[in-house]
């Protein structure tokens, strides 16, 4: 999931799932030597795409690398951009990825990213629920 998106229209067209909602759990596990994280994220809201069930669970590389964001903390609340992990291509795994840099951590009344500025290109570092809507256009709830 290591693409270079640089707006917030990339991250949009390459994302299926957008949801906000809490990181419950974390389970550490290695696949090919890479350590990753398991996170069972309950949906509490979906700006965009099809409903999944009440959770999904997000696959994350379990360490801090340039350009992505931090991996997700339990009990905290984030927006994240998402779509269907995949380990060899064409085959999904149950499992989504954050079309990086597409993670918000909510701070306060605002939606604020993990990654460097210089890796954001125009993708704003914070956003309040109204902007998200909006950069989200029309198909997106009020």
């Amino acid at each position: 999931m290591a693409e270079d998106y640089r707006s917030v229209d990339e991250l949009h067209e390459e994302a299926t799932l957008v949801v906000e909602g809490r990181a419950r759990s974390v389970e550490e596990i290695e696949h090919a030597g890479v350590p990753y994280e398991l996170v069972t994220f309950s949906v509490t809201g979906v700006l965009e795409g099809a409903r999944p069930n009440e959770e999904v669970v997000v696959r994350q590389l379990d360490e801090r690398v340039d350009g992505l964001p931090s991996p997700m903390l339990e009990g905290h609340e984030y927006l994240l951009f998402l779509r269907p992990f995949e380990l060899q291509q064409g085959k999904e795994t149950g499992q989504w990825g954050v079309v990086s840099p597409g993670q918000w951590a909510l701070e306060g009344d605002a939606w604020v990213t993990s990654v460097e500025s210089s890796d954001l290109g125009t993708i704003p570092s914070t956003l309040n629920r109204s902007e998200a809507d909006r950069l989200l256009g029309p198909s997106a709830p009020t």
